[in-house]
């Protein structure tokens, strides 16, 4: 406080300096959230709210959500619904895993990129791809990507704590799901199976 009342400050230094400790809040309430999340994920504290619902809602739910991000970089997000889908999952919990993945694709896609988020139904599952075409994976990293705090390589000053990708794996998991991923320096495409139940 006694530091923004210092008379020598100029208005747009105050102004800097405010802009900094707001955007470092918003890190940290991320940052305490995820944690929240992660160690919920651990102990078995998610508890799951099944409803038989429409993933096409919960996926239009995690792009609206992604959107103004995506704006900001002139990303394109498409939606192709092959299906119409209804099954038993947790809208909450997997618009979060969606939204994580969508996150790191804007994240690591340059300005004017396009972003493709595909539904099918098949008899046993339910596919959704989320394809990029962003900087790609390295393939040493594959392993990698959904280990805790892991951040590739060659994502530079990207922000993010690589959190995401460890929370998706583990909610799509908690439903009996599994995620394959597919990358190549155009791009990656994030394969998520749910039962078809």
């Amino acid at each position: 406080g006694e530091f923004l009342q210092d008379e020598s400050l100029s208005k747009e230094e105050r102004k800097e300096f405010y802009e900094i400790v707001m955007s470092s809040l918003n890190r940290l309430s991320f940052l305490v959230e995820s944690m929240i999340k992660m160690s919920r994920l651990e102990s078995g504290v998610i508890n799951l709210r099944y409803t038989v619902s429409e993933l096409n809602d919960t996926l239009l739910m995690a792009i609206n959500e992604i959107q103004s991000k995506a704006k900001a970089k002139n990303i394109e997000i498409t939606l192709d619904e092959v299906n119409k889908v209804t099954i038993n999952h947790d809208k909450n919990w997997i618009k979060e895993g969606i939204f994580n993945i969508l996150e790191n694709a804007v994240k690591y896609s340059s300005e004017n990129g396009k972003i493709d988020v595909k539904i099918e139904s098949y008899e046993m599952f339910v596919r959704v791809d989320i394809k990029d075409n962003g900087i790609g994976i390295k393939e040493d990293d594959m392993p990698k990507i959904f280990s805790r705090f892991y951040r590739g390589e060659n994502v530079g000053d990207a922000e993010g704590i690589g959190i995401g990708l460890y929370l998706t794996r583990e909610i799509v998991s908690k439903h009996g799901g599994y995620i394959k991923v597919k990358s190549h320096n155009e791009g990656s495409i994030f394969s998520i199976f749910l039962p078809n139940k």
